[in-house]
Formats: structure tokens, C-alpha cells, sequence
């Protein structure tokens, strides 16, 4: 008799630890403050993804065992910050729905990285209509991690490459004037790249950078001869960033700086 309840015991634990965790395998931020994991992606400049939940939802538990887990949604969800939103329609995280409009759960909501809703997936989600919101944002608004791949994309569009280095896990100065608001509409105008300085940065390595740097290049350059159209390092303002950018884009349209 006690064998057998060692048994019984035994396998309720393996079925306890195989089955999925709520929000499967994404790296889920915000369940204790939803709004804050949300205001810590505008700061990152890194769009969203809100999942609204509810306890012993069905459909929720469905997606966290389906699209949740799916090893294409996970790999692309480390361009995000997913943010779980615990809610019961009535009383919990109520403000938020609201704003979002959920009616039910599960709820996904895409926002860019400004914050504002972009997609919605409601009901009974699969992975094939969860990836291509994925993949329409990070083509959007997520920076190359490379010159290469941002020279290709500028070459098309012909304008030029905007390359900030960023030390990990930190937003400085020139990061924070790029995200503001003032100057979107001439950040706008290059194509944008953003790679963290590391060992293995290839990029870095090449140009030797080993500070925070916001660079200007034409498509076309050669990175090995280190001669960007503009370089910005340390603590620059607003003011200071719009001038240098505003100058680098002149250079490059009027060919001095470009083909």
C-alpha cells in the first residue's frame, strides 16, 4: 500500500512539472506591475507584446501550451518585452483593459515600441497568426544588428546608415535623445542600426569602438577605413544630436558622404 502511494505520488509530480506553465516558454515580465514592464519598453525603445489572461481559461492555457512554445515565437520574442497581464474583466488590471479594449481572454495586443497598439489577436490563437505580427513589427521598428544588414536595406531606399554601439543593459545619453519624440521624423530618414559592444561584435571590432557611439555611414562604405560621415560619443543633448544628424544627412544627399 505505501509503495503504491510513493508511486501515485511520484507520477502526479512528473505530470505537475510536464505540464505547460502559464505563458509557456516567453520570457514574461510585469505580473507583479504591467504597466511599468510597459513603460520600461518605450524607455528600451523595444516594441510589446501584452498578454491578458485570465485564471482557468481554457484558451489561454491553449495558447501557452501551442504558440507559447513554439520554438520560431520564442526566438522572435527576444525583440520584445512580453508583458503579462493577469485580469479578471471586472476588477483586476481593469484600467488596462480598458484602455486596450479586451473584452475576453486570451487578448494579445503588438505595440511598437512608442506604446501604441499596432495588431490584436483575441480567442483561439494559433502560431501561424501569432508569427507574422511578430515579424511585421520587428521589420517595422526593431534596428539591424549589423552594418551589413542595415546597408542593404539603405541601399534600396538610398539613404544612409545610422549605427548607435550601446553598452549592455544600459540607455545613455544618445539613446535617449534618438527616442525622443522631436526627432523622429529625421531619425526617420536613415536607416537604423544598433548593436551592443561585445568580444564578438565584429562591427565594434572593426571600427574600434569601445564607448557608446552614434555613427553615420554611406551604404556603400568600406567599414575598415573608419571614415563615418558623423561620430557622436559621450553625453550629447537633443540639440546637439539633431545638429550632427541633420549636417551628416545634408553631406550624404548633397554626395559628399554618399553616391
Amino acid at each position: 500500500m505505501r509503495k503504491n502511494l510513493v508511486v501515485l505520488v511520484a507520477l502526479m509530480t512528473l505530470t505537475t512539472a510536464a505540464a505547460p506553465q502559464d505563458g509557456g516558454l516567453l520570457a514574461w515580465q510585469g505580473k507583479a506591475n504591467p504597466k511599468a514592464a510597459m513603460a520600461d519598453a518605450v524607455r528600451q525603445g523595444k516594441p510589446t507584446i501584452l498578454f491578458f489572461r485570465r485564471e482557468k481559461c481554457p484558451l489561454c492555457i491553449d495558447l501557452s501550451a501551442g504558440a507559447f512554445r513554439d520554438a520560431k515565437v520564442i526566438e522572435l520574442s527576444k525583440k520584445f518585452v512580453c508583458v503579462f497581464v493577469e485580469c479578471d474583466l471586472v476588477n483586476k488590471n481593469k484600467a488596462l483593459c480598458d484602455e486596450f479594449r479586451v473584452q475576453d481572454t486570451p487578448t494579445l495586443i503588438f505595440c511598437d515600441p512608442d506604446g501604441n497598439p499596432m495588431e490584436r489577436l483575441a480567442g483561439s490563437v494559433e502560431t501561424a497568426s501569432v508569427i507574422p505580427r511578430m515579424e511585421k513589427l520587428i521589420k517595422g521598428y526593431v534596428p539591424f544588428d549589423t552594418f551589413e544588414k542595415a546597408a542593404g536595406k539603405a541601399k534600396g531606399e538610398k539613404k544612409p546608415v545610422l549605427y548607435l554601439f550601446v553598452k549592455p543593459n544600459v540607455t545613455g545619453a544618445l539613446e535617449t535623445a534618438l527616442r525622443d519624440a522631436s526627432l523622429k521624423d529625421l531619425v526617420n530618414k536613415f536607416i537604423l542600426a544598433k548593436s551592443v559592444i561585445a568580444k564578438d561584435n565584429a562591427d565594434a571590432k572593426t571600427l574600434s569602438i569601445s564607448e557608446v557611439s552614434l555613427l553615420v555611414f554611406d551604404p556603400d562604405a568600406d567599414l575598415s577605413k573608419k571614415e563615418p560621415i558623423l561620430k557622436l560619443t559621450g553625453k550629447k543633448d537633443i540639440k546637439e544630436v539633431r545638429k550632427g544628424l541633420e549636417d551628416a544627412l545634408k553631406k550624404f544627399q548633397e554626395g559628399a558622404g554618399g553616391k
